[in-house]
């Protein structure tokens, strides 16, 4: 997967909500559907564990420099202070999303 020099780079908050989500509660974010990507994105999950499980479409992520591609039925768990790079979204793109605070763990 080709990286770019022209990467938006913000922070998990920042990302979830410059797509049009709202993140009303601090310790947690969750989000199923239809998820609108924003092609060659970079955010910093920070402080919080990051839960995806890909139900249709297909999109090509990149987590601490490890290419990854989701598919239907995939699952994926990133951990806090993670760096996740949207590279590309082929398809529509369903999925469940949860990202819950460190903090809320302890």
């Amino acid at each position: 997967m080709a990286n770019s020099t022209n990467n938006s780079y913000s922070t998990l908050q920042e990302a979830i909500i410059n797509l049009g989500y709202e993140w009303p509660e601090k310790d947690y974010f969750f989000c199923h559907g239809v998820f609108p990507t924003v092609d060659n994105t970079i955010a910093d999950i920070q402080e919080y564990v990051g839960i995806l499980l890909c139900t249709d479409g297909d999109i090509d992520i990149n987590i601490n420099r490890i290419d990854y591609n989701l598919t239907a039925s995939t699952l994926l768990i990133a951990h806090p202070s993670s760096i996740v790079h949207i590279v590309r979204s082929r398809n529509q793109y369903n999925g469940i999303l949860l990202f819950i605070a460190r903090d809320f763990f302890g």
